[in-house]
């Protein structure tokens, strides 16, 4: 359960990165949680069942994990698409700020 909540959270993540399909992550998380919920909620089922549901959650989390990786993978490329105009006035900015501090010690 704690990790399909962590899952939820880091699918919102990378909505704020931009990349599409994160609904998808979310979708996967969703349904670990709701593997969890019927765990807990029906403990005789549970109990019966316990392998199954188990497996189940595993194999969500799982393929969760393979999907966030290759999502992940892209993630490493994003700073190689920054233009060289941005990065020159990245720097600008950096060095001023270190002016300004410095210049106050």
């Amino acid at each position: 359960m704690f990790r399909s909540i962590s899952a939820v959270s880091h699918s919102f993540e990378l909505k704020e990165y931009g990349f599409s399909n994160w609904g998808y992550l979310t979708a996967i998380a969703v349904i670990g949680i709701v593997f969890s919920f019927i765990l807990l909620s029906n403990p005789v089922l549970g109990g019966m069942t316990v392998v199954i549901w188990t497996g189940l959650a595993l194999i969500t989390s799982g393929f969760y994990s393979i999907y966030l990786a290759f999502k992940l993978k892209k993630l490493k490329d994003l700073p190689n698409k920054i233009s060289n105009e941005l990065r020159s006035r990245f720097n600008l900015v950096s060095q001023e700020i270190n002016n300004v501090l410095n210049s106050k010690q």
